[in-house]
């Protein structure tokens, strides 16, 4: 699963949901495409896969001079499932304060769940709001993997230090389900470092420390993420 809003799409190579951006800012216009890879899918502090598979990512991404943006991610999620998101959105900005709103949907070629679903499996309106080094956000959304379907949401804030500490970024998330207490959610803390090299490559490392509060054992990851993005138009 991907979250992606806005400048947040190029840090999503990693496949952590936050690593160093933190403004929701609007974009040159244009058409760019991404690929990379990264040593673990991890998704808002939780495992996509078994940890046995690199996973190999890439996103082809449109945006006007308006703020209006539209594209498509995919990634391997172990050795045999594929997923591929949708998205589009909008970002402005309004005197100090960077605003983004946008609509994601996630899909599976082989299909999840018990309904096995492959289509529309998760649907998410999201929402961010930055000023200075600081970005929330929050998302609405529909899980539609299970015999029933079942809201969630999810909230963020990263803090940009990347004036202070260069290429840092600091994560704080928190997901639940709408039938659970916020004593039965999980959260994670992500620790993301960001840096361009030569060829325009750009590495990402992220340090994850899960809370599952719901009394599941605590699960921590080191990520390491290599992207090369291009301009197409």
């Amino acid at each position: 699963m991907k979250f992606t809003l806005n400048s947040f799409a190029l840090a999503l190579a990693v496949g952590t949901s936050t690593v160093c951006a933190s403004s929701v800012a609007q974009a040159d216009a244009g058409m760019s495409a991404t690929i990379g890879a990264v040593s673990n899918y991890v998704f808002r502090g939780v495992e996509q896969s078994d940890g046995a598979y690199p996973a190999l990512q890439g996103s082809l991404d449109y945006q006007n001079s308006n703020g209006v943006y539209a594209g498509i991610w995919a990634s391997n999620v172990d050795s045999s499932e594929q997923e591929y998101d949708l998205y589009v959105g909008w970002g402005g900005k309004l005197q100090a304060f960077d605003f983004d709103v946008a609509y994601t949907n996630y899909n599976y070629v082989d299909g999840i769940g018990s309904k096995n679903r492959r289509f529309n499996a998760f649907q998410e309106v999201n929402f961010a709001v930055g000023y200075d080094i600081a970005t929330f956000d929050v998302d609405f959304g529909l899980d539609r993997t299970a015999a029933d379907n079942q809201n969630y949401n999810h909230m963020s804030l990263t803090v940009d230090l990347d004036q202070y500490l260069s290429g840092i970024a600091l994560t704080y998330g928190l997901s639940r389900y709408e039938d659970q207490s916020f004593s039965d959610s999980v959260g994670y803390f992500d620790i993301g470092y960001a840096r361009t090299l030569a060829y325009g490559l750009d590495l990402t490392a992220n340090a994850v420390i899960g809370q599952n509060n719901a009394g599941a054992k605590d699960k921590n990851y080191l990520l390491i993420g290599i992207s090369k993005t291009f301009d197409l138009m």
